[in-house]
């Protein structure tokens, strides 16, 4: 009989512990992970000068760039600046990258329908700024202001940086794009000038 109370017993505490065991306490919680980055709230578009000689970068305020003094190279016989500028187009606030356009316009061509303006004789190099670098787009090679029309610099060509355009007069050397000119003494004399509008949108 004590045998038989035993093996109930054993029975009974096998079958509980199989009922606990098939009925086991169990919680699941799913949690959305995430983090918001703003949208930049401000972009600034701006020029420095930058000194031929020593290349120290001055900012400049509003928006007269001038290539003035003018100065002759009696070897190569041309009027070139004792300086050039670059833009930056920079965002503030946040993050993103705008789309960037780019267009010359002349005006004051002193040589008349004798000869050429401003638009042959500068120049704008296109880069993208990372870590402090300008780094040449290749989609966008340098070219002559009369050449810019509604050029226009994506942000899927800036990743990891921010544009720079820089701006030159002509001095003819092998970076001069095809059908530059350079200011000479054959040029008449006046103020040749121009506008370059930048369009910075986000």
């Amino acid at each position: 009989m004590k045998k038989v109370i035993l093996i109930l017993a054993v029975i009974a505490f096998v079958a509980v512990a199989t009922a606990s065991h098939c009925f086991a306490l169990k919680e699941e919680k799913t949690f959305t992970l995430s983090a918001s980055i703003p949208l930049a709230q401000s972009i600034s578009i701006n020029p420095y000068s930058v000194d031929t000689a020593t290349g120290v970068e001055t900012p400049v305020t509003g928006t007269a760039l001038g290539f003035d003094p003018m100065t002759f190279d009696p070897e190569n016989e041309i009027w070139t600046p004792d300086h050039y500028f670059f833009v930056d187009v920079v965002t503030a606030g946040g993050a993103g990258t705008p789309t960037t356009t780019l267009t010359f316009t002349q005006g004051q061509n002193p040589n008349g329908a004798m000869g050429n303006g401003l638009g042959h004789k500068g120049n704008v190099s296109y880069t993208k700024v990372v870590d402090g670098i300008p780094v040449e787009i290749p989609t966008h090679p340098k070219e002559l202001f009369k050449d810019v029309s509604a050029d226009t610099i994506l942000p899927s060509e800036l990743t990891g940086g921010y544009f720079r355009a820089y701006l030159g007069i002509n001095t003819g050397d092998s970076g001069t794009p095809t059908g530059g000119e350079v200011f000479s003494n054959g040029d008449a004399a006046g103020t040749y000038d121009g506008t370059l509008l930048i369009s910075a949108t986000l």
